[in-house]
């Protein structure tokens, strides 16, 4: 409604979940966060999507299912999602945060309808409670032009294009959300502004971390895909790689007498990923395929079985070249050759002038214009054991 208190942001991509209340202007949130679509109860009243429609530009303003704004609702899409007994965890059993679990449960349950799966990246949920953060409204971030200009332009007029040198889009969402939501807290403020001096003072350490940053990628959006089970071989290289990055960011940072730096404090804090990316990388290899449709995205010397399968496979032109030399020797047919197609299989092709010359052994497939097909119990068996490795390798 007009003066909404409870809201919801979800970034699909990446899994970002967060929910909170205020009383603002649904234009004034859209200023600070890059919103792309706008769930809103069927029931609200049209003259006021109308004006949002109007008011939000490219922003689409979708009004979905009544049903699941209905707080009770919402909040057990909550809880079967998440596979909880109660909203404790994330800060929305306490009184009065009803209208932000409401917003929460709707947005989820519209996306689950969008993609007709379970949003698996979704992993959790944060309430921002705004007590330590600045919240710009529409006018001010209008004029300030930190986004876009005053003609709602994005680039050089904007104050984030001058001050942005992040170098992933992890870092871009963050400065972005931090210029929306600036923090207020004075001790926070304190810590990262020493952090800043810290990083500005020694350059060759902010020089090593950022050319460490450059590696890594959007590893937000390889998780969130990992995590839906949408990756492919190529994109769970890079996820592998970013991991490598992480971990060689964390010992980077650590020296240079950094600690108090917030970054360097968030890193010690961080898992240690070298085990799982040495084993992505050792099993993916770099020129691995997008999809799992096409094969061969499994490295050699992972699995001994699937190495004897592809080796088969790949040496059967040299074993049927081989049985062709033997064939031509033992009949005396200089002109026969091995042949293959889906319908018959492997065989020996003969041509008229030779049709005299085929052994007894040979099993006649196919009578064409102008020469015969035939097989042989040693075709039968090379052909069964190149085919079984090449279905079983893939």
């Amino acid at each position: 409604r007009d003066g909404f208190d409870g809201w919801a942001l979800l970034d699909a991509s990446t899994g970002d979940f967060r929910c909170g209340q205020e009383i603002g202007s649904l234009e004034s949130l859209c200023q600070r966060h890059p919103v792309k679509e706008v769930i809103v109860s069927e029931d609200t009243d049209p003259a006021l999507i109308a004006r949002w429609k109007s008011s939000l530009g490219d922003v689409v303003v979708t009004p979905a299912n009544t049903a699941w704004f209905h707080h009770s609702f919402a909040r057990q899409t909550l809880l079967d999602h998440f596979q909880v007994a109660n909203l404790t965890v994330f800060g929305l059993e306490e009184e009065g945060r009803e209208p932000a679990c409401t917003a929460a449960g709707a947005l989820l349950r519209y996306l689950g309808a969008l993609t007709l799966r379970r949003p698996d990246q979704v992993t959790g949920l944060r309430f921002s409670s705004r007590t330590d953060r600045l919240a710009l409204d529409e006018e001010t971030l209008r004029n300030l032009e930190i986004f876009r200009t005053f003609r709602g332009e994005t680039g050089e007029g904007t104050l984030v294009h001058h001050i942005d040198r992040t170098l992933t889009p992890m870092g871009r969402r963050l400065l972005e959300m931090r210029l929306a939501e600036a923090v207020t807290d004075l001790g926070e403020l304190t810590t990262w502004h020493a952090g800043v001096a810290s990083a500005l003072e020694d350059r060759s350490w902010r020089e090593e971390l950022r050319t460490i940053l450059g590696r890594i990628g959007d590893v937000e959006r390889l998780a969130a895909r990992t995590a839906s089970g949408r990756i492919g071989p190529a994109g769970l290289r890079q996820l592998g790689s970013a991991l490598a990055s992480i971990d060689q960011l964390k010992t980077a940072s650590g020296t240079g007498g950094h600690g108090h730096h917030p970054v360097v404090f968030w890193l010690g804090e961080a898992a240690d990923f070298g085990k799982l990316s040495g084993r992505i990388l050792a099993t993916i290899p770099e020129d691995a395929p997008a999809t799992v449709r096409k094969p061969g995205f499994i490295s050699e010397g992972i699995d001994s079985e699937l190495d004897r399968c592809r080796g088969i496979a790949r040496d059967s032109k040299g074993y049927l070249a081989g049985l062709q030399n033997r064939e031509r020797e033992a009949t005396g047919i200089a002109t026969l050759k091995v042949g293959f197609n889906r319908v018959f299989g492997y065989y020996f092709e003969v041509t008229k002038k030779h049709l005299d010359k085929v052994p007894e052994h040979y099993q006649q497939k196919q009578t064409l214009v102008s020469s015969s097909r035939f097989h042989t119990d040693e075709l039968k068996e090379a052909e069964s054991t190149i085919l079984e490795a090449e279905e079983k390798a893939d």
